[in-house]
């Protein structure tokens, strides 16, 4: 039976307690499911404060260093081909160690395009993309990426914990780094079952343990929360700011505005023109 994510702890709760128990320290919750909880705002990105129950173990993200890396597009314009329409003009944004920025903007403005340029899947066809300093493309810099958009779908006959172990071979990665991805994500209890049986919530929840396999420093989510219910879109607001508090650079593209804005510290816009409406940012 397929579980309702609206009935589930937030995510990193459920990780918490177990090592809690595992610690013999008192859980602050009993076990078990929780009542239905009222639809409620996201807490913005704070790197100063991890999100409540997380604070006794979340420390501080680095302000330097390598595990702490910032973000940075210079005047990047993007078409697919010489006389192609530009699907980017001259954008340039930053992103921080420990923050979450939102872009949004009309379909077709280039959001998707500005994260795959972002990702290294896409070069850009002017300008310049860097992380900490490096072309994202270097060895370094690109392991340091995580990458969520919404082709990335585990297939239906697959099982959680093996498809995780596939992706994780992509990266040298190995089987505590899966358990570790599944507990973050509050899908243990789901390993063995196929993709085909994971509801929306599960299967988002799987594409972050994905991305997350290599504990990236940099976050690129592409639209994640639509068709999620209120209670399955806190939980992965949660989750997002856990993230950032941990240090990671978040750059969130959504096609709700609305819900990037109590989430994010900066929202920047993509105008019909492919343009940011605020080009420079702090």
């Amino acid at each position: 039976m397929v579980r309702s994510p609206s009935r589930r702890q937030p995510l990193g709760r459920r990780a918490l307690q177990r090592r809690r128990a595992r610690e013999g320290r008192a859980v602050g919750t009993p076990r078990g499911r929780r009542p239905r909880r009222p639809h409620r705002p996201p807490r913005r990105s704070d790197p100063r404060r991890a999100p409540p129950g997380l604070g006794e173990h979340v420390a501080a993200p680095p302000s330097s260093g390598a595990d702490a890396m910032k973000l940075r597009l210079d005047r990047v314009s993007h078409r697919f081909a010489p006389g192609a329409p530009w699907c980017l003009r001259s954008v340039s944004l930053t992103v921080h160690p420990g923050e979450v920025v939102g872009l949004s903007g009309p379909s077709g403005s280039g959001k998707s395009v500005l994260l795959r340029v972002a990702s290294t899947l896409l070069r850009p066809t002017e300008g310049s993309v860097t992380l900490d300093g490096l072309d994202p493309a270097a060895a370094r810099a690109s392991a340091a990426i995580g990458y969520v958009s919404p082709s990335h779908r585990c297939p239906d006959d697959v099982t959680v914990r093996a498809y995780l172990t596939a992706m994780a071979a992509l990266h040298r990665r190995g089987d505590g780094d899966v358990d570790g991805a599944l507990e973050l994500t509050d899908l243990v209890d789901r390993a063995d079952a196929p993709g085909g049986e994971l509801s929306l919530g599960e299967r988002r929840r799987l594409e972050l343990s994905r991305a997350l396999l290599h504990d990236p420093s940099l976050l690129l989510l592409d639209d994640p929360s639509p068709g999620l219910d209120a209670a399955a879109r806190d939980d992965l607001s949660d989750f997002i700011v856990t993230l950032a508090s941990l240090g990671k650079a978040v750059l969130l593209a959504s096609s709700l505005p609305d819900e990037l804005r109590p989430l994010c510290a900066r929202v920047l816009t993509l105008d019909a023109d492919h343009r940011l409406v605020a080009p420079e940012d702090p």
